[in-house]
C-alpha cells in the first residue's frame, strides 16, 4: 500500500471518529470504512460532503487542494527554519494518482523519527495560516494519526529484521516486544501532537477525536503487555 492509500485508510477511521457516537450507526461506519470510494473520502476531507457521482475533474481539484494544505505545513516549518535540522526530511513526488509539483508530505512524514511530534509543530505558535486557515481539522487529525501510525510501522519493520531466524516462543516474544515498543511510541507521538488541536478550526472536536485514538492505542498496549507476560512465564 502506497503512502496515499495509507493516508486515505487512516482518514476513513478519523472521519468515523468525528461522527458523534449517537449517530455512528453500523450502516454509517460500514459505508465509510468499507464502501466509500477514495474520491468520496477525499471530498469529505476537503469539502465535508459526500459526492455520489464520480467527477474526475473534481477529484483532481480536491487532490491539488489536499496537497496544498499539507504543503502549507511544510511552508510553516520552513519559516521557522526547522527543515535544516531534519536530516531525513525528504522531498519526493506525491504518490497520489496525479502528478502535481507539491512536496510529498505523506512520504516525508513516514521518514521522520517522532513524526507526529513534527506534525504537531504545525500548530505550535503558528503565525501563518498553517492550521487555522490552511489545513482544516479533518486533514490535521488525519495527518497526526497517520504520522503516529508510520512511527509504529517503523518499529514493526524492525521486528521483522531483529526476529528473523528465531523460532517458537522466542520468536513470538521478540515480535511482541517490538510491537509493544512501537505502540508505546505511537502513543507518545499522539499525546505529544495533540496540542496542535488548539490551533485548529474546531479544537473541541479535534481533542475529542485525538483522545479517542489515544485510548484505542492504550488498549492495544495493555493487550500486548498481557501477551508478553504470558509468553515470558511459559
Amino acid at each position: 500500500m502506497d503512502n496515499y492509500k495509507e493516508f486515505l485508510a487512516i482518514s476513513k477511521q478519523v472521519i468515523v471518529a468525528f461522527i458523534p457516537e449517537e449517530k455512528r450507526s453500523e450502516r454509517v461506519i460500514n459505508f465509510f470504512l468499507e464502501q466509500a470510494t477514495d474520491y468520496q473520502i477525499l471530498s469529505v476531507l476537503i469539502e465535508n460532503k459526500i459526492p455520489f457521482k464520480y467527477d474526475s475533474g473534481d477529484e483532481k481539484k480536491l487532490l491539488v487542494e489536499l496537497y496544498s494544505r499539507l504543503s502549507t505545513g511544510v511552508t510553516y516549518l520552513s519559516e521557522q527554519e526547522k527543515l535544516e535540522k531534519m536530516k531525513n526530511f525528504i522531498y519526493a513526488a506525491p504518490t497520489a494518482p496525479l502528478a502535481i509539483p507539491a512536496v510529498g508530505l505523506l512520504k516525508t512524514v513516514g521518514t521522520i523519527s517522532g513524526a507526529s511530534a513534527v506534525a504537531a509543530k504545525l500548530g505550535a505558535g503558528a503565525t501563518t495560516a498553517a492550521i487555522t486557515g490552511g489545513i482544516g481539522t479533518l486533514v490535521l487529525v488525519a495527518l497526526l494519526v497517520y504520522a503516529a501510525w508510520k512511527t509504529y510501522q517503523r518499529y514493526f519493520s524492525k521486528a521483522a529484521r531483529a526476529c528473523k531466524g528465531l523460532k517458537g516462543r522466542v520468536r513470538t516474544k521478540c515480535i511482541v516486544k517490538y510491537k509493544l515498543e512501537g505502540r508505546r511510541k505511537q502513543y507518545s507521538d499522539l499525546v505529544a501532537s495533540k496540542h496542535a488541536c488548539s490551533k485548529s478550526k474546531t479544537p473541541i472536536k479535534c481533542n475529542r477525536v485525538m483522545d479517542e485514538k489515544i485510548r484505542a492505542v492504550r488498549k492495544k498496549i495493555n493487550k500486548l503487555r498481557e501477551k508478553l507476560e504470558k509468553v515470558s512465564i511459559r
